[in-house]
């Protein structure tokens, strides 16, 4: 009997039958065209789904970093006041966690995007002492879009109440839920609460907690109160990647934006060219006549005159100065105001004349507006120096007190109003060193307080500059 399997599809000898070979030829035709239909069919009923895929590479930005753990030293057991003598404090960074007790273990998280951006502290309220049951009178949550870093319970007078700290970072939304520890045994001073464990799962954070009470032991004439923690843990989405170049840019204007190139440029520029033309000769002087010869040109011209002026002065001194319109006499304590047209000291930051009723107030988001006077005091048609600065998320601005000195507010900041997602970190020593006054974006007098350098920093992508920066007055 033949062996199928070694049976060529197309025979290869010369005598081979013709209609064997297209008969072949037709199988495997028709066995490719099946595969086909087979691998179409199987991409309509199983479609590749792009929103996942969007979502995936959306969630790529996981704001929180690794984890570490701390923990108080054992102290003694008793009613609440006794937690006084524990703090629990991640610093800068979010808590994850933590378990209570005559010692309190808690994680924190490093956080993978800026900040914190902002912070506020808050508290409970004073309320009395006693076995941990009382601790439903206490709540203790940040505000929307804001963390818990550090919580520690306070006594005065044998009330307690629980101060707390709060930080807001640069997240692009929380998704938050609420969490219950179950209800445990009230008895036996605070070192009942270490069965209670409040922590948030793997990327996520606390936003707050609060004591509950509620039936754990139900006996035959009732039930009994017990004690549980709820929590509220959040996780958060950090802001989409920058997309990939389009065809169409957008049209806001970069921070340092290239000049307008001359319609007819030169055939040899020069690589360090003068703002000004200098008024005194050069060693090797040009042999072309200048545009404005001079009305009384020597007699005894030379093709090389010397860079060191001679002994002995000319006979013929000119009638009129050849520097133009000399400078008025110098004053002791020069005035601080610009010109009457606006200076762009960098492609961030600009300083002008700001008029009341006359110039605008308003500041974009990603900027800061700095005065020498109080503008919301002032009348109508009356002047201030102005400093414009504005930041993105990858670049701050810094301002050390030479660059104060030089834009001409050195000890002259009396009204500040960043924009929409910009900060004012402002220092009372040189180069950003000394105790710091923070401004979150909040319109603020700061009555000339000794500021010797500050930072503006935004979480925004581009900034537009004021108009005053490139418009003549």
């Amino acid at each position: 009997m033949k062996d199928e399997e070694t049976t060529p599809l197309v025979s290869t000898s010369a005598n081979a039958n013709p209609t064997t070979q297209y008969t072949n030829f037709a199988k495997i035709t028709l066995s490719g065209i099946i595969v086909i239909i087979l691998i179409v069919a199987i991409a309509i009923n199983h479609p590749t789904n792009v929103e996942n895929i969007s979502n995936s590479f959306s969630d790529l930005g996981n704001v929180y970093g690794h984890k570490f753990f701390k923990e108080t030293s054992r102290n003694d057991n008793g009613d609440i006041i006794f937690l006084d003598r524990h703090s629990v404090d991640c610093g800068n960074d979010p808590l994850r966690g933590f378990r209570a007790g005559d010692r309190i273990t808690y994680e924190c998280y490093t956080m993978k995007v800026m900040g914190p951006l902002n912070t506020y502290s808050s508290d409970t309220g004073f309320n009395s002492n006693g076995n941990i049951k009382f601790l439903n009178r206490h709540k203790a949550y940040c505000n929307n879009d804001y963390l818990m870093s550090y919580w520690k319970l306070v006594s005065s007078w044998g009330n307690v109440k629980i101060d707390f700290t709060c930080r807001r970072y640069a997240v692009k939304s929380y998704h938050c839920e609420d969490r219950y520890t179950d209800f445990n045994d009230p008895n036996g001073g605070i070192r009942n609460l270490d069965r209670h464990w409040v922590m948030c799962r793997d990327d996520e954070a606390l936003k707050g907690f609060e004591g509950q009470t509620g039936c754990w032991d139900r006996k035959w004439w009732g039930c009994e109160d017990g004690f549980r923690w709820k929590y509220v843990c959040c996780s958060a989405d950090s802001y989409d990647p920058t997309p990939q170049p389009i065809a169409r840019p957008t049209h806001h204007p970069v921070s340092s934006p290239t000049l307008k190139p001359t319609e007819n440029p030169t055939d040899s520029p020069t690589y360090h060219p003068s703002p000004i033309p200098s008024q005194y000769p050069v060693a090797d002087p040009t042999l072309q006549p200048t545009l404005n010869p001079t009305q009384n040109p020597t007699e005894n011209p030379t093709f090389h005159p010397t860079l060191s002026p001679t002994v002995k002065s000319t006979d013929n001194p000119t009638a009129k100065p050849t520097t133009g319109h000399p400078s008025a006499q110098p004053t002791v304590s020069p005035t601080h105001k610009p010109s009457l047209e606006p200076v762009v000291l960098k492609g961030n930051m600009c300083t002008y004349e700001f008029v009341k009723g006359k110039t605008s107030a308003e500041v974009s988001p990603g900027c800061a507006l700095i005065t020498g006077e109080d503008i919301d005091k002032m009348l109508p048609g009356q002047d201030t120096h102005a400093l414009y600065v504005c930041a993105t998320r990858d670049v701050s601005a810094y301002l050390n007190k030479q660059l104060l000195v030089e834009y001409g507010m050195e000890g002259d900041q009396s009204y500040i109003f960043p924009g929409r997602d910009t900060d004012v970190i402002m220092y009372s020593d040189d180069n950003f060193q000394g105790s710091k006054v923070y401004n979150d974006g909040i319109k603020a007098f700061i009555g000339n307080q000794n500021v010797n350098s500050l930072v503006v920093q935004s979480i925004v992508d581009y900034f537009e500059l004021k108009a005053e920066c490139n418009k003549k007055k």
